[in-house]
């Protein structure tokens, strides 16, 4: 397949990409169902009951079953595992123990042998990072738990690896500002765990009534995109700035790591991404008058502590955006910029969350004259540098 030739003004790929995010989600949406089905039992097979176990006066269940389920990945598909994992949590109400790795962590410092059974879905849209590799193949090969592969490259060393393969997207990719790959990788993380929970017993019902939720997220992904006016606006209203932080609570906390990533990759800017509480516990000290920070928080637990932090921000100099829900008003008496997340549950405000923070990388990238596509690939700095190692 030829590689299409690098653009150098706007729209670049990722633009396109972005904006396609919405049809893109709804054929993920409308993928195999049967397979997702298989894999949903696979997962949702943690407690097999095998015999009865006799004490005087009682009848016990003995079982046996998968002791994990386990999400990993680098990068964005790392912050895709970890949204992965909470929305398993959530959905399935407890009834599995799911747990997000990061990849190399997994892969050279996993201690001890896992329980019998225990599920690894190792994630990469490129299916060949070489840590989300070695992390299948130590997962399946030495450990034999249940591998399954979530990427868009159904012939790669990943998929190769792992027992099956769950396709992420078919849409096109170019810009190495991974965005369209991961929200369909995060809606299809959904579709899995709500398919999980249904083979629960203890979470079917909740399960049930979340179709709808997750059959809404192409429209969330497109009442976010309708917003972009406001993020370039905003974007271009900017004093100088020399930093970019993301905070984000509960579900957002991957949210605002995944802004960090990007606006990394696109602007070439110094950011991080905190969990809310964490903003207060030392990272301040290093914030001034040019830094922005952008604060997710939809209405939830995480929001509530918004308020303090706005105003502590507001007497160092630091430029604000709130994404928050609709009529808050007291976040836009705080914030210099605020922009409201479409009316979704706490949880699935991830997927509106995750449009915005593409946006503002977007815009950034374009203030500070750079090609969001390449992530510095065209620099011979950076080329050299990535001869130095395998990805």
């Amino acid at each position: 397949m030829t590689t299409p030739a690098p653009r150098m003004g706007h729209p670049f790929y990722m633009y396109d990409e972005v904006q396609a995010q919405p049809e893109a989600l709804r054929a993920a949406l409308a993928a195999d169902g049967a397979q997702r089905d298989h894999i949903a039992r696979e997962l949702a097979n943690t407690q097999q009951l095998t015999e009865a176990v006799t004490i005087p006066g009682f009848l016990l269940p003995s079982f046996v079953g998968r002791g994990r389920v386990l999400l990993s990945g680098c990068g964005t598909a790392y912050h895709a595992a970890l949204s992965g994992a909470d929305w398993f949590r959530r959905i399935t109400q407890g009834a599995l123990e799911v747990q997000a790795v990061q990849a190399f962590e997994f892969a050279r410092y996993a201690p001890g042998k896992p329980r019998t059974h225990d599920a690894f879905l190792a994630l990469s849209h490129s299916g060949t990072a070489s840590a989300t590799i070695a992390a299948a193949r130590r997962a399946k090969e030495e450990e034999g738990m249940y591998t399954v592969a979530l990427t868009a490259a159904p012939q790669s060393p990943l998929a190769q690896v792992c027992d099956e393969t769950l396709i992420t997207t078919t849409a096109s990719t170019v810009a190495a500002t991974y965005t369209i790959s991961h929200l369909t990788m995060l809606t299809v993380l959904a579709d899995l765990a709500r398919r999980t929970a249904e083979h629960l017993r203890s979470s079917r019902e909740v399960a049930l009534d979340l179709v709808d939720d997750i059959a809404a997220f192409p429209d969330l992904a497109a009442a976010a995109l309708a917003q972009e006016d406001r993020f370039h606006q905003i974007v271009d209203a900017l004093p100088e700035i020399n930093q970019a932080v993301f905070a984000g609570g509960g579900p957002n906390w991957p949210t605002a790591k995944e802004g960090a990533l990007k606006v990394r990759e696109a602007a070439y800017l110094p950011a991080a991404g905190f969990e809310i509480e964490e903003i207060l516990h030392g990272p301040l000290a290093s914030f001034d008058e040019k830094t922005l920070a952008v604060l997710i928080v939809p209405s939830g637990a995480g929001r509530g502590r918004a308020p303090d932090i706005l105003k502590a921000l507001r007497q160092i100099g630091v430029t604000t955006i709130a994404c928050g829900s609709s009529g808050d008003e007291e976040l836009a008496a705080l914030a210099d910029h605020v922009v409201e997340i479409p009316l979704c549950a706490e949880a699935f405000s991830v997927i509106p969350g995750t449009v915005f923070v593409q946006e503002i990388a977007y815009w950034l990238s374009l203030r500070r004259g750079g090609n969001p596509d390449l992530i510095r690939k065209e620099d011979p700095r950076w080329a050299a540098a990535r001869q130095q190692y395998t990805r």
